[in-house]
């Protein structure tokens, strides 16, 4: 046996051994996510600075006003009154956010309800990470290694007093991966979920990292055009070569 046969034969072997079943990376994904986060789900700790000072409070009349059924386009409590709906980045209609109205409690949202939102984020990103490695052939650690180095990233992390940076992040793998089958397989459906699921985290109200995802979406259709071109050219050129002999 030839030593590549060897080295192949291992390397499947090695693959086969680390092949878990998704519902197995989802229990390791929550476990990485309760290991970082750990304080703060206990309740030892609280996330810092802007998540203090802007992201609770506005979060917080954002969805006591909603529990009352009212939707506030009025903050009279900052600067003597200030429009509040037409601020991008309280980020009102991100539906996930809404959900915070659940957690109201004698006029206050809970903090912890706050906290934990952001945090299962992260779980989300190294959900959405992993399938986009799946979708790209990559073997199962290698997805898992990839989430897990996306979703505690140095961008994640220290932007996790900013939650709307890390609600658009979180999810942009998966845009990523229903655009690709979009293009790859002319699928409209995965064209509408890439939509959707873009469009909905646009709602968390950050509009530099909408610039940035939509600038990497243009350059990725650019790049799928000019692949294929030269795709359909190689083999164009293969079908002349044996017509000709």
């Amino acid at each position: 046996m030839s030593k590549n046969k060897v080295t192949n034969t291992t390397k499947k072997s090695i693959q086969k051994v680390f092949e878990i079943p998704l519902w197995g990376w989802l229990i390791f994904f929550a476990f990485t996510t309760l290991i970082m986060f750990w304080q703060q789900l206990t309740g030892d700790a609280f996330f810092w600075e802007d998540f203090a000072e802007y992201i609770y409070p506005s979060q917080s009349f954002a969805a006591t006003e909603s529990a009352k059924g009212i939707i506030p386009f009025w903050n009279p409590f900052t600067f003597n009154g200030m429009p509040f709906l037409a601020d991008m980045q309280v980020g009102f209609f991100y539906p996930m956010n809404r959900l915070l109205t659940l957690f109201v409690s004698d006029g206050q949202l809970s903090i912890w309800a706050l906290q934990f939102l952001v945090i299962i984020h992260f779980f989300i990103a190294q959900l959405s990470m992993y399938l986009l490695g799946r979708e790209l052939k990559l073997s199962s650690i290698a997805s898992a290694t990839a989430a897990v180095s996306f979703a505690f990233s140095f961008l994640l992390v220290l932007h996790v007093i900013h939650p709307m940076i890390v609600y658009m992040l979180s999810w942009f793998p998966l845009v990523i991966m229903f655009t690709l089958r979009a293009l790859d397989n002319n699928d409209m459906r995965s064209g509408i979920f890439a939509g959707l699921i873009f469009g909905g985290s646009m709602l968390a109200g950050h509009p530099q990292i909408t610039l940035y995802e939509i600038f990497f979406l243009g350059l990725l259709f650019l790049w799928k055009i000019i692949f294929d071109i030269k795709d359909k050219k190689g083999n164009l050129r293969i079908n002349l070569h044996h017509s000709s002999i």
